[in-house]
């Protein structure tokens, strides 16, 4: 009777901990930090061109902004709410930030200095699992946003726009934690997403365009 006794809540404690994952219920603080791994790549010659990144436009709504359609493709078993402990929207400016000084491109403090200002709009977030149980469950994040590079005067030079994906593990070993997992998916994501600004930048000759503002302006 006593073993029966001590094994109930343990029970009850394993079914609430399977409710949460299977419905989202649980919130999990996320803190996107980007902290790159080895040095920078320049995009080739020395920029000379200086760019001003504008404070980022949040457009999502709120996290878990993907929606119910990308729940349906991927089958998705729900959303974890995140508790957001550094805005998504400066966290990415400030991300914006290092990789542009790792890429080799010069920043501008103040908008009226620059000869070029990178706008960055952020559109979706979410953090979400796929499977469903209690410890080393796989937690995906995934954040989408737009950019769009102008001159001095206004004028779009160009635009692009990126999608980060990141995964991380979820656990809930009798405490109805989540653990790390949301927080790592979403700044792999970030991660992510950074690596791919300087191949698109190059490929779209980003370079060649700050170039000429340059040479215009003497």
């Amino acid at each position: 009777m006593l073993v029966l006794m001590s094994e109930t809540p343990a029970l009850r404690l394993a079914l609430m901990g399977l409710l949460i994952l299977v419905t989202g219920c649980g919130t999990a603080p996320v803190d996107l930090q980007y902290r790159p791994a080895g040095a920078g790549q320049p995009l080739g010659a020395p920029i000379q061109s200086q760019v001003y990144t504008a404070p980022t436009v949040d457009r999502t709504g709120g996290p878990d902004s993907f929606g119910g359609d990308v729940n349906q493709q991927m089958n998705l078993k729900g959303p974890l709410r995140a508790r957001v402990i550094t805005p998504y929207a400066k966290a990415l400016q400030d991300s914006l930030q290092t990789e542009l000084g790792r890429l080799g491109i010069p920043l501008a403090g103040r908008r009226e200095n620059a000869d070029a200002i990178l706008e960055a709009t952020l559109t979706k977030t979410l953090t979400y699992v796929k499977e469903v149980g209690m410890v080393h469950v796989p937690v995906y994040g995934a954040f989408e946003f737009k950019l769009s590079l102008k001159d001095s005067r206004d004028k779009l030079l160009w635009e692009g726009e990126i999608r980060g994906w990141g995964q991380g593990t979820l656990s809930a070993p009798g405490f109805l934690r989540v653990g790390a997992g949301p927080n790592d998916a979403m700044n792999a994501a970030l991660a992510d997403a950074m690596g791919q600004i300087g191949p698109l930048l190059k490929s779209e000759d980003v370079p060649g365009v700050l170039a000429g503002l340059r040479e215009n302006r003497r």
